[in-house]
Parts: structure tokens; C-alpha cells; sequence
């Protein structure tokens, strides 16, 4: 019986997904939008809030943050074979009424809250 579970769950001809380490590494996040402004939502556990830079140039948001310390993540249950991340990084395009001159952003448990106004119409 223990062979026939290892034939049918452990056989090597089951797809196992495979991640990089920028898969990892490029953080969860959300967009939400009010009537006066976008709302990005990047969640970044264990960031160095020291370190975090935020660019915003032709529509495009660019977030980067370093982490307090490595994590690898074969400790944490993927498995990867020697995997660790050391940073944050992603990049998000803006609808064209963002006004990215005029951001703001908060952090609160562990999210990286950014606040794009819209442009005003004239």
C-alpha cells in the first residue's frame, strides 16, 4: 500500500511547478481606484523600509525594496533548490491619468500603500 501512495503522489512524472527566484521576488499587489485617484497596494512582508525606492516616470511605477534578511525559500516549504531573494522589484504601468508628479505613499504591516492622484481635466 505505502508503494502504490508513492506511485501515485510522489512520481516524478507529476508536473511540479518551477519558480525563479524574480517570480518570487516580484511582490503581490492590487490597484484600486477612487474618483480623484489610483490606489497601489504592494505587499512586501519582512521590507527594509529604509531602503525602499519609488520611481514613477512616463506612466510607469517602478518599487524596489531590499528585505531585513535574505529569505530562503526552501526553508519555507517551495521547492527550489538554493533560492533566496534578497529584495522586492516590480514594475507597474499607470493609466495615462495618473498624476505621477504628485505621489504619495504610505507603509502600514507590511504594505507599501502608493496614492496617485488623477490629472485634472482643464
Amino acid at each position: 500500500m505505502e508503494r502504490e501512495f508513492e506511485d501515485a503522489f510522489l512520481s516524478t512524472s507529476l508536473p511540479i511547478e518551477e519558480f525563479t527566484a524574480e517570480d518570487i521576488s516580484s511582490p503581490l499587489y492590487t490597484i484600486y481606484e477612487s474618483e480623484d485617484s489610483y490606489y497601489v497596494v504592494i505587499d512586501a512582508p519582512y521590507m527594509d523600509t529604509s531602503s525602499l525606492t519609488i520611481e514613477a516616470h512616463d506612466n510607469i511605477l517602478n518599487i524596489e525594496v531590499k528585505l531585513k534578511e535574505k529569505i530562503n525559500l526552501g526553508n519555507i516549504g517551495y521547492r527550489l533548490h538554493s533560492c533566496e531573494i534578497f529584495n522586492y522589484r516590480k514594475t507597474i504601468s499607470l493609466p495615462p491619468d495618473a498624476d505621477v508628479s504628485r505621489l504619495t505613499y504610505s507603509i502600514k504591516s507590511g504594505r507599501i500603500i502608493i496614492n496617485i492622484p488623477k490629472k485634472h481635466e482643464r
